[in-house]
C-alpha cells in the first residue's frame, strides 16, 4: 500500500498495508482522532488503493486512483456534513445526495468495479437514527465492498456500530513532523516553531495557521485577552471578525492549544518556547490552566447555540483581579 507523500502516522500506515497485502480487508473500518489530523486523507489513499490495478497501489496516476483524488469514480462513495454540521437521514422515499438513505441506496445497487469503497467522513455528525439506519448496511453490506467510518468524536458513535467496525486510531503529529510538513510554506524556523505549537499536531490546522495573516490575527486576539485579564483594559479584539475568518472550532482549538502549551511548558515539555509565544504566556500558570477550561467550555457550547462573542467576554472578565475588576463593568466591553 503506497503511502508516499503522507508524514506521520506509521503505525496506522502498518496496519493498513497488512490488511491490504493479506487481502482479509474487513467490510467496516472505524478511524477516530482528533479533526484534522489526517484521518480522511489516509482513508481515501486506502480506498484509492482498493480499485488501483497496479503492483503497489494506489500508483495515485492511473484513471482509476485520479477519479478517486477527484471523487468522480463510480464505485467510490463519500457522505460528509452539510452546512447544518451534521449527515441527514434523509427521506425515505426522496433519499437526498448526501443523506444516510442515499447511500444505503447506492449501496444496494450493483458496483461498476463488483465493490464500493465508501468514506463518511463525519460519522459522529449522524443523528441516532441515521446511525441506526446505517448499521443494517455496515452489518450486511454488499460484497467486497469496504465502509471507512471517520469520527473526531468517538462518544458520538452508537455502541453497536463501534463494535461492528474495526477501530483504528489517529493521534496528533509530533512538533517536528508538522515543522516538516509546513517547511515549504513557512521558511522561517520560528514562525514554523509556533504553527507546530499551535496546531497541537493537526496538519489541517497548521496549513490553515500558514497564513500570515490568519496567524497575527491569532496572536493578536491572544494578545487582546491578555491584556484584559492582567489590566482590565477593553476587549481590543473582534470576536466577530475572528469567527468568520477561523470558524468556531478551528479558533478554539488554536486557543486551547496555546494556553495548553502555557501550562506544559513550565513542566519542561518543550526544548524552548518560540519568541512569538513567550510574551503571550501568563507567568501565572493557574490563569493559562482556567482559560484551557473557558475555552474548552466555548467548545462543547457550540452545540447548544451559546453566544459565542458574549459568552467569550463574561468569561474573560471572571478572570480579572479583584482589583481591576472594581474598575472594570460588564458594559464596558463593546
Amino acid at each position: 500500500m503506497n503511502f508516499d507523500g503522507i508524514i506521520g502516522h506509521e503505525k496506522q500506515k502498518l496496519f493498513l498495508n497488512s490488511l491490504s497485502r493479506s487481502g482479509r480487508i474487513p467490510q467496516s473500518l472505524l478511524f477516530t482522532g482528533i479533526p484534522g489530523v489526517g484521518k480522511k486523507l489516509m482513508a481515501k489513499r486506502f480506498i484509492a488503493g482498493l480499485f488501483c490495478p497496479e503492483p503497489d497501489p494506489p500508483c495515485l496516476r492511473c484513471p482509476s486512483c485520479l477519479r478517486v483524488q477527484q471523487g468522480t469514480h463510480p464505485d467510490y462513495l463519500e457522505l460528509s456534513p452539510g452546512d447544518k454540521g451534521n449527515i441527514p437521514i434523509g427521506n425515505e422515499e426522496k433519499r437526498e445526495p448526501g443523506s444516510v438513505r442515499w447511500l444505503i441506496d447506492r449501496l444496494n445497487r450493483k458496483a461498476v468495479t463488483g465493490r464500493y469503497g465508501v468514506i463518511v467522513d463525519g460519522a459522529d455528525a449522524i443523528a441516532e437514527e441515521g446511525q441506526n439506519a446505517l448499521l443494517k448496511t455496515i452489518e450486511e453490506p454488499s460484497p467486497g465492498s469496504v465502509i471507512i467510518l471517520i469520527a473526531s468524536n468517538r462518544s458520538a458513535l452508537l455502541p453497536t456500530i463501534i463494535s461492528r467496525s474495526v477501530e483504528l486510531k489517529y493521534f496528533p503529529l509530533k512538533e517536528g513532523e508538522i515543522s516538516l510538513m509546513i517547511e515549504t510554506a513557512v521558511p522561517d524556523h520560528e514562525r514554523r516553531d509556533t504553527i507546530a505549537l499551535l496546531s497541537g499536531g493537526s496538519p489541517s490546522l497548521a496549513y490553515f495557521l500558514s497564513d500570515p495573516e490568519v496567524l497575527e490575527d491569532l496572536l493578536s486576539a491572544a494578545a487582546s485577552f491578555k491584556t484584559v485579564i492582567e489590566k482590565g483594559a477593553l476587549l481590543a479584539a473582534d470576536i466577530d471578525s475572528l469567527l468568520g475568518r477561523f470558524g468556531p472550532e478551528k479558533l478554539l482549538n488554536a486557543l486551547i492549544n496555546l494556553y495548553r502549551a502555557n501550562v506544559l511548558a513550565p513542566l519542561g515539555a518543550f526544548p524552548a518556547v518560540p519568541p512569538p509565544l513567550s510574551g503571550l504566556f501568563y507567568d501565572d500558570v493557574p490563569t493559562a490552566r482556567e482559560l484551557v477550561k473557558i475555552f474548552v467550555a466555548l467548545k462543547k457550547g457550540q452545540s447548544h447555540n451559546l453566544n459565542f462573542r458574549i459568552a467569550l467576554k463574561g468569561m474573560l472578565y471572571s478572570l480579572c483581579s479583584a482589583s481591576v475588576n472594581e474598575g472594570v463593568r460588564m458594559r464596558d466591553f463593546p
